[in-house]
């Protein structure tokens, strides 16, 4: 069915729109087919590499080396795609980990404008954003984890090019055993230019603040493993919001997840082991969309993780670190 979109351009300033009345409002969808399956309640998860939106900081947990690619198909016939690398590291005695991501968005190149009456429209444009997002991570103490972005913006909207730049900051604390902490400030000092005018968009902040506990194997049946999750979304003026999530897999092979963030969401995953170094990952969720509340959007996801020989997640290094220890004071 053709796509068409009435649009009053009101210049003030300005000859550009942006959806949902701020720049780059399409994030609100968020990120991570595993993720957004879980309410988007990830801060304090944060343990593969869609980490990099949610908490930088996160980075750090990866088993090693993580590739991702997504695509979500949402309505009015746009779509977002998102791919995803990180991999932590060990430099000087010190545990650092680093991370790329891409996402991209698109209304389509068939928008309809008209500024008058009229059954024909005027013109058809296109929109279409990419972000760049560079992260890197460290740990400061141990069971303390700190993560940063660095983050390129860029949108076309018809004949008009808008770019930026901004940054996130995020924590990771592991208060004890397996409950966690964290908390992340998106959108520092993050605006957009555009062409063509002085006019310059500033993106809001939004302050991320979650719990989360990872049900050890020893509580249940020792196939299962169970994460609820609980984030405090907060953003000005005076707005704010929670999500819920809750993961349950099987044999670290499948995993059944729910959440809630302004509507339900759920999804499932399957993790094949081909090697004991090599797992691919397939994602699958679905959602209500944030404007036809009636309509659904789908997210289909693949990752590949790798862990290089002599390197494990930062905790195991601990464990096996103070075990080592203690064999040596005995």
């Amino acid at each position: 069915m053709k796509k068409i979109i009435f649009l009053i351009l009101f210049i003030i300033n300005m000859n550009v729109f942006a959806d949902g009345g701020q720049p780059f409002s399409f994030l609100k969808n968020g990120v991570g087919v595993r993720a957004t399956a879980m309410g988007k309640a990830f801060t304090a998860v944060a343990n593969d590499v869609s980490s990099i939106y949610y908490n930088p900081a996160g980075l750090l947990r990866l088993n090693d080396l993580e590739l991702t690619a997504e695509t979500y198909l949402l309505s009015f016939g746009r779509n977002m795609n998102y791919i995803a690398i990180g991999k932590p590291f060990e430099l000087n005695k010190n545990v650092y980990a680093s991370g790329f991501s891409w996402i991209n968005f698109s209304s389509g190149d068939d928008i309809e404008e008209r500024i008058t009456n009229s059954d024909s429209p005027e013109s058809k444009f296109s929109n279409s954003a990419n972000l760049f997002i560079f992260s890197t991570a460290t740990q400061l103490i141990k069971d303390f984890y700190v993560g940063g972005n660095f983050k390129f913006l860029f949108q076309n909207i018809k004949d008009v090019k808008g770019s930026g730049i901004g940054f996130d900051l995020g924590v990771f604390i592991k208060l004890f055993d397996n409950f966690n902490a964290g908390f992340t400030i998106q959108n520092i000092s993050t605006n957009v230019n555009w062409s063509n005018t002085s006019h310059i968009e500033t993106l809001p902040q939004y302050f991320l603040c979650g719990i989360s506990y990872e049900f050890s194997d020893t509580v249940f049946d020792k196939e299962i493993h169970i994460i609820p999750a609980f984030d405090f979304i907060y953003t000005s003026p005076d707005y704010y919001k929670i999500g819920l999530g809750f993961e349950l897999t099987y044999n670290k092979f499948v995993s059944i997840r729910v959440g809630y963030n302004d509507t339900f969401s759920a999804g499932f995953g399957l993790n094949i082991q081909t090697t004991p170094v090599f797992s691919i990952k397939l994602d699958y969720t679905f959602l209500n969309d944030l404007i036809l509340k009636e309509e659904f959007n789908h997210r289909l996801g693949i990752t590949f993780d790798y862990v290089f020989p002599h390197w494990g997640k930062v905790e195991k290094r601990e464990e096996d670190k103070e075990k080592k220890e203690d064999n040596d004071e005995w």
